[in-house]
């Protein structure tokens, strides 16, 4: 779900009048009110989710393997293990269960917009979005320590539930609700799940890898790859913006989502204006941070956005710098002079593996090319073309990590004999 989206839908359910209804003169035909209308936007978005879902690297072991199971890294072995069973239960079935996926989101859809199973619908939409939000999303990075309120943590899926929720079709008898959402659980439920959705933003914002003064450059300029050319210009111009920027513009950003999480606690002049603010971030988090909600991209692309995440872990989560082995980045009391080698280590790792993979490329041109010119006969390549092509090519050598200084810290980590000295 796009986060444009959801800050429209969550501001329109707070801001809206309830009972807005009317009937044609003839009285064949009653115009929604504002809550079915919010429920139609939701079935919308849960429509084009389905469809979404049915394209061609959803249906390719890869979406399993490589996306779901990367949303285990660095989190809790409870959160980690459903996770990573779910990927390599998808990525060995992948056709059948992308179809799956597909359905549900489809069904859930047409559930919302038809009267008569609303309720289902929403009760659907509650379940299969908190797991999707826990397998699809890992937690939107809440327990992992990347969670950033600019890429789409804590994970726009969990919203989905939370709108569920506020839309429910009851009423509460004590009183009328002033906007939408209390219709269902009242005024201040509503206003304190608004408050708690943006003040965890805000928080989200200040943890210390976002305190970077690289992290935020960094994060968007890797949305650039496989972009548009116009798409990856506006990632490029905006991460200029924050460059050696990243600490003050995300605590600019952690207190305008603050004063946001206590809009609606304003009279209502400054509470409107708030919503406004709410739509501004929303949308320039959609635009810059998520690339649109990467609609004109694939699967490919996030492999290639992976590496800078990848990197920043290996150095800020799991200690395989080459400064201070057993610190981690995400204590507060780190200081600017640390995070900055730290970052320049990042840069360093990324840029060794980008040497190695092209040195291993030139190195196999002409079976590259041989493999290139056999799918465009064949469009499918089997097992007997790859052996005829890779014929005479050494295996690959174990525990090759590169060369580099921190070629070896990552080589140290997964093989810890290879840092004892020889004798």
């Amino acid at each position: 779900m796009s986060t444009d989206a959801t800050v429209t839908g969550v501001s329109g359910v707070l801001s809206a009048q309830a009972g807005a209804e009317g009937v044609t003169r003839g009285g064949a035909w009653s115009r929604p009110d504002g809550r079915r209308a919010l429920q139609l936007v939701l079935a919308t978005t849960w429509l084009l989710d389905g469809v979404l879902q049915l394209q061609s690297f959803f249906f390719t072991k890869n979406f399993g393997l490589q996306m779901i199971s990367g949303m285990s890294q660095g989190n809790p072995s409870l959160i980690a293990r459903p996770i990573n069973w779910s990927g390599t239960s998808i990525g060995h079935h992948a056709v059948l269960t992308d179809s799956f996926f597909a359905l549900v989101q489809i069904a859930i859809a047409l559930a919302i917009a038809w009267r008569p199973t609303v309720k289902v619908g929403l009760g659907a939409s509650i379940a299969w979005s908190v797991a999707v939000w826990w397998v699809g999303e890992g937690l939107g990075g809440v327990l992992n320590g990347a969670a950033n309120p600019v890429d789409g943590a804590p994970g726009a899926v969990i919203i989905y539930a939370l709108l569920a929720v506020l839309l429910w079709p009851s009423d509460r008898p004590a009183r009328k609700a002033p906007f939408i959402a209390a219709r269902a659980v009242g005024e201040p439920v509503a206003k304190g799940l608004w408050l708690v959705l943006w003040g965890s933003l805000s928080y989200f914002a200040l943890l210390g890898a976002n305190r970077s003064a690289q992290r935020l450059h960094d994060l968007i300029n890797g949305e650039a790859a496989g972009e548009p050319r116009w798409v990856a210009w506006i990632d490029r111009h905006s991460a200029g913006l924050v460059d050696h920027r990243g600490l003050t513009a995300m605590v600019v950003t952690a207190i305008l989502l603050a004063v946001v999480a206590i809009g609606v606690y304003l009279p209502p002049s400054f509470s409107n204006a708030t919503v406004v603010v709410a739509i501004v971030l929303g949308g320039a988090f959609w635009v810059v941070g998520e690339n649109f909600g990467a609609l004109f991209t694939n699967g490919a692309t996030d492999d290639l956005k992976r590496v800078a995440d990848i990197a920043h872990a290996m150095i800020h989560e799991w200690a395989m710098g080459t400064g201070f082995t057993s610190l981690r980045i995400t204590d507060p009391e780190v200081s600017d002079q640390t995070r900055r080698q730290r970052d320049t280590e990042v840069r360093e790792l990324a840029d060794e593996a980008l040497r190695s993979a092209m040195s291993i490329l030139d190195g196999h041109r002409p079976q590259l090319d041989e493999i290139a010119a056999t799918l465009l006969v064949k469009e499918v390549i089997e097992r007997d073309d790859l052996e005829r092509i890779m014929r005479g090519v050494p295996g690959s050598r174990s525990a090759q990590v590169g060369h580099g200084r921190l070629g070896l810290a990552a080589a140290t980590a997964m093989d810890p004999a290879r840092a004892r000295p020889s004798r």
